[in-house]
């Protein structure tokens, strides 16, 4: 049985999402589909700011869109994308959190452009599969800059097919 949220067709547009305790700030989960995240700041959530996720249990989203977006100050990563197919994270900036942004476990197809990434107290840009299965596949990045964070300012671990162009990765730890 699938108990997962199934989700098509959602926009949500110029939100703060801020001081949550728990998970992310905003997340869109599990089925989602057609989902796009625009002009909204997450910041002070006691874990992710914003996120796509899903569990093999409960399914995955699939063309996801976070575009204008601002995460700060948030416990985990201020971005993430886990477990998800067909993302677009475009013209946003994380900044002051414990990672910028994470794509990991199962992602494919994640295309990050426009985006910026700084002052985070670990890396910039994590790109990992936790079992070591390379199931991050076709990962772009496109016009990204990952400065002053403190740790690697990109960092990639079992993956396949990652593009880096048009970038800079820059005074980091």
């Amino acid at each position: 049985p699938n108990n997962g949220s199934i989700v098509d067709g959602v926009l949500v547009e110029n939100c703060k999402a801020y001081d949550n305790l728990h998970n992310a700030g905003i997340g869109v989960m599990y089925q989602s589909k057609n989902v796009t995240v625009k002009n909204c700041e997450a910041f002070n959530n006691g874990d992710r700011g914003i996120m796509v996720s899903g569990i093999q249990e409960k399914g995955y989203p699939e063309n996801i869109v976070f575009e204008k977006c601002t995460a700060h100050d948030n416990v985990s990563a201020g971005l993430s994308v886990i477990n998800a197919y067909k993302v677009e994270v475009m013209n946003c900036h994380s900044y002051n959190n414990a990672r910028g942004l994470v794509i990991g476990q199962i992602a494919e197809d994640v295309t990050v452009t426009h985006t910026l990434t700084n002052d985070n107290v670990s890396h910039g840009i994590e790109v990992r599969d936790s079992d070591n299965l390379k199931r991050c596949d076709r990962i772009r990045f496109v016009n990204v800059i990952s400065k002053g964070n403190g740790g690697d300012g990109l960092r990639v671990q079992s993956a396949k097919n990652i593009r880096c162009s048009d970038s800079n990765i820059e005074k980091n730890v």
